[in-house]
C-alpha cells in the first residue's frame, strides 16, 4: 500500500504540486458488489478525506486535478502489474480540463508506459492529443507499429478510417522547439529529460527523410543513413551522403547515446551529458 501511494504521488506531483495522496482503503459497495479506493488528500497542506458519501471530489477538485489524480492512481496500479511487458492496456481520453503543459505531461507519461508493456490502445476525441503522442512514442517504436483509426459514424454502424499524418515539418518544428528551449533554460524533470532524449534519433531521421526522398524506404533507419554514408566512399550510387562523411562519428555518438533509452524509462540522465547530445544532434541537423 505505501509503496503504491508513494509511486502515485511520484506520478501526481508532476501534474500538481498542490495534491498529496496520504491514505487510501478499500470500500467494499453492495449496490455494485465491487471494491472502490477512496483517497484522503493533502490540498495545499490541509488534509482532505475524499469519500462520495461526506465531502466528493466535485467540491474539493477542479476538472483538471480529478483527471490528473484518476490517471496518476491508473498508472501507479498498472505499473505494479504482473507480467507487465505482457500486458495490453486500454486508456481512455487519459485527460480532462488539461491545459497544453498537463497534455504533453500525458502524453509523456503514457510514452513511458509504452516502453514497458506490449501494447497500448490509446482512446481519445483530441486528434491533435493523437498526433502528437504518435510522434512522441517514434523514438521507442517503429512507425509500422503505430496505427491510428477514427471512428465514423455510418447509420446504425461505426466504421473504422485509417488517419495519416503526414505533418513532418510540424513534427520537426515542434522538437526544435523542444530542444531549444532545453538548451536556453534547461530541465530537471526526468520524464521531460527522457523525452528529449528519445526525440535526438526520430528528429534526424525526419530531416534525412525530408532532404533524401528517393533513398527512403519504410524500414529506413538512422543506422541504414549511417550505411549510405559509409558507401558513398566507394560506391556512386550513394555519393549525395558524401558530403555528411565528417558528421559519421558524431551520428554513431548519438545512436549509441539514445538507444539505452529507447525501451527503458529507468534510465538516469545526467542532463549535462544530455545538452552536449542534443548540441551535437543539432550540429548534424544543420549539416544534413
Amino acid at each position: 500500500m505505501a509503496r503504491f501511494i508513494k509511486k502515485t504521488n511520484d506520478i501526481l506531483h508532476q501534474f500538481t504540486k498542490n495534491i498529496t495522496i496520504s491514505d487510501l482503503k478499500l470500500v467494499y459497495k453492495a449496490k455494485s458488489k465491487l471494491n472502490q479506493v477512496v483517497f484522503s488528500v493533502s490540498v495545499l497542506g490541509v488534509k482532505k478525506t475524499l469519500d462520495r458519501e461526506n465531502v466528493g471530489f466535485d467540491y474539493t477538485l477542479s476538472d483538471g486535478d480529478k483527471s490528473a489524480l484518476a490517471l496518476s492512481s491508473f498508472l501507479a496500479r498498472v505499473s505494479f502489474s504482473e507480467d507487465l511487458e505482457k500486458q495490453v492496456i486500454v486508456i481512455d481520453d487519459p485527460f480532462t480540463s488539461f491545459d497544453s503543459g498537463r497534455k504533453l505531461m500525458t502524453i509523456e507519461a503514457i510514452t513511458n508506459l509504452t516502453a514497458n508493456v506490449q501494447q497500448i490502445i490509446l482512446l481519445t476525441h483530441d486528434k491533435n492529443f493523437l498526433f502528437e503522442f504518435a510522434d512522441n512514442v517514434k523514438g521507442i517504436v517503429t512507425a509500422s507499429e503505430i496505427n491510428l483509426w477514427q471512428l465514423v459514424p455510418s447509420g446504425k454502424f461505426v466504421t473504422f478510417r485509417q488517419l495519416y499524418h503526414s505533418d513532418t515539418e510540424g513534427l520537426i518544428e515542434r522538437t526544435l522547439k523542444k530542444l531549444q528551449i532545453f538548451l536556453s533554460e534547461g530541465e530537471s524533470n526526468p520524464d521531460r529529460l527522457l523525452s528529449i532524449a528519445r526525440s535526438l534519433r526520430p528528429l534526424l531521421e525526419e530531416i534525412f527523410r525530408i532532404k533524401y526522398p528517393e533513398f527512403y524506404e519504410d524500414n529506413t533507419w538512422l543506422s541504414t543513413y549511417l550505411d549510405y554514408i559509409r558507401k558513398s566512399e566507394n560506391d556512386p550510387h550513394y555519393r549525395r551522403f558524401a558530403k555528411l562523411l565528417p558528421e559519421k562519428d558524431l551520428i554513431i555518438a548519438v545512436m549509441d547515446y539514445t538507444k539505452k533509452f529507447n525501451h527503458s524509462s529507468s534510465s538516469v540522465i545526467d542532463s549535462v551529458e544530455l545538452e552536449g547530445f542534443v548540441k551535437r544532434t543539432l550540429e548534424v541537423f544543420d549539416n544534413i
